[in-house]
């Protein structure tokens, strides 16, 4: 302890476990380094320090060093996790419908080439736009 001017000592701060109930300073820190989900991050943050009983100084700066480093690896992994439940509806939700684009020309005769041609495959397939692509595959299914 350092002896103030008054000769009284100084409180050094201890180290503790992480507080009942944390919840950062700033908590949206996690943003900055690519975390969509900060209410998730300290959720995994928590079970972090309290599984391995952690003690710090200092909890928001333990955080904040946290989501700089291997915090936005572990809200990925929970969150594809999470993911693994939910329907491919429920996953999808976000994601905007495809507009139904007409048929390519000549379809069917492509479809033959890569069929009897291995040796052009590559070379034709890769000149076809992407949705031409999915068109075709989709008709040799049928």
């Amino acid at each position: 302890p350092i002896n103030s001017p008054q000769g009284e000592k100084q409180k050094q701060k201890r180290k503790s476990r992480i507080p009942e109930n944390f919840q950062p300073a700033d908590k949206n820190y996690a943003l900055q380094y690519g975390i969509e989900n900060p209410d998730l991050a300290v959720e995994i943050f928590c079970d972090w320090a309290i599984a391995g009983a952690k003690t710090y100084i200092d909890w928001n700066l333990t955080w904040k060093t946290a989501c700089r480093t291997w915090l936005p690896e572990k809200v990925l992994q929970a969150q594809a996790n999470q993911s693994r439940g939910k329907s491919l509806e429920e996953q999808n939700q976000h994601m905007k419908p495809v507009e139904p684009i007409e048929e390519p020309d000549g379809w069917r005769d492509t479809a033959a080439k890569f069929t009897a041609r291995p040796d052009l495959q590559h070379k034709e397939w890769t000149k076809l736009a992407p949705r031409e692509r999915e068109v075709i595959l989709e008709k040799m299914k049928v």
